[in-house]
């Protein structure tokens, strides 16, 4: 495949996207939490922000809270969700306040450094719902939004989109609504990441795995495995969700009604490469363009190979998330 194919479909990625936003369970995507609680009462910056994330550190580019019309709190309801990222009653600096305090009511807006397409938080002193915005910081363009359920206790609550996102905007459902942030979950920068299962051809399940980190200028390598030794053909598809395909509906997709019962399609396919493999096994490469849009950006991939063992005459293979790296 040549370098200009594959820019063209990295490319893609930056193209804005009609999204779909849902609340879910529990992030399924590999994320980090900031919890409030491990920060000291008082001023704190972004620094202390990205410190306190766990497992990974942070990635927060910026963190706002603005100035909105409704009237100053006072933390006394959701109290068990401990200490509460809000603006200070006094000076309206960002700050960790305490239960039993007063603070400055705001909106807030998270930019983030690793782009994703989920997002989690709870709130304390708010029951209501919170109006979820889901941007692009390169032009604060709109991809989704969602009016969230109650927060009628400290449980956290979680959302997923159909399309990256890399900007934040929380706001109360009421514009005199005042709450304060106890808790986020936002992605983590993990080059990249396998999930998933495929489904067994006539040697196991196809498993694919990152040779190399996906990062600008240099080719990415993945390596499949698992194949029929006699060689055939196998399709790596490149694309930018892991919950819809604009052309195939909502994702994972089972391939039964076209004769690979329990084979999935796990991610969206925008792009499709044929590849050949010799005695079960392959390196796949994709160039990355050294541009400098694409840094941060995420894309799926996941394999499909010729075999056997179904009508169909392919299996599938586990699929994976990659962010593009410096």
């Amino acid at each position: 495949m040549s370098l200009m194919r594959t820019s063209l479909a990295l490319g893609s990625l930056l193209a804005p996207l009609c999204a779909q936003v849902t609340e879910i369970p529990a992030m399924t995507t590999v994320s980090t939490r900031v919890d409030v609680d491990a920060l000291p009462v008082g001023p704190t910056n972004l620094d202390a922000l990205r410190g306190a994330g766990s497992p990974y550190t942070a990635q927060i580019a910026n963190l706002v809270l603005s100035p909105n019309v409704a009237v100053q709190g006072f933390y006394n309801f959701n109290v068990g969700g401990g200490e509460g990222l809000a603006r200070d009653a006094t000076t309206g600096a960002l700050s960790v306040v305490a239960p039993l305090s007063f603070f400055n009511a705001f909106d807030a807006t998270i930019d983030l450094q690793v782009p994703g397409i989920e997002f989690g938080c709870s709130v304390g002193d708010w029951s209501g719902g919170l109006v979820i915005e889901f941007r692009r910081r390169s032009d604060n363009s709109l991809v989704a939004q969602i009016n969230s359920s109650q927060f009628a206790t400290v449980a956290p609550k979680f959302f997923q989109t159909t399309a990256f996102f890399d900007r934040v905007v929380i706001k109360a459902d009421s514009e005199t609504g005042n709450w304060v942030l106890t808790e986020f979950h936002i992605p983590a920068n993990e080059p990249w990441v396998s999930f998933g299962t495929g489904c067994a051809g006539t040697v196991g399940i196809p498993i694919m795995t990152a040779v190399t980190a996906p990062s600008l200028g240099d080719p990415f390598n993945l390596s499949i495995n698992n194949m029929p030794t006699a060689g055939g053909v196998y399709i790596m598809t490149l694309g930018t969700s892991v919950t819809i395909d604009s052309q195939l509906g909502v994702l994972p997709i089972d391939l039964g009604p076209l004769g690979a019962p329990g084979c999935p399609i796990l991610s969206s396919v925008d792009s499709t490469f044929f590849q050949l493999q010799t005695a079960g096994t392959a390196t796949f490469t994709l160039p990355v363009p050294s541009l400098v849009g694409l840094l941060g950006q995420r894309f799926t991939n996941q394999a499909f190979v010729s075999d056997a063992a179904n009508a169909l005459g392919f299996v599938a293979s586990n699929a994976g998330i990659g962010t593009i790296q410096p």
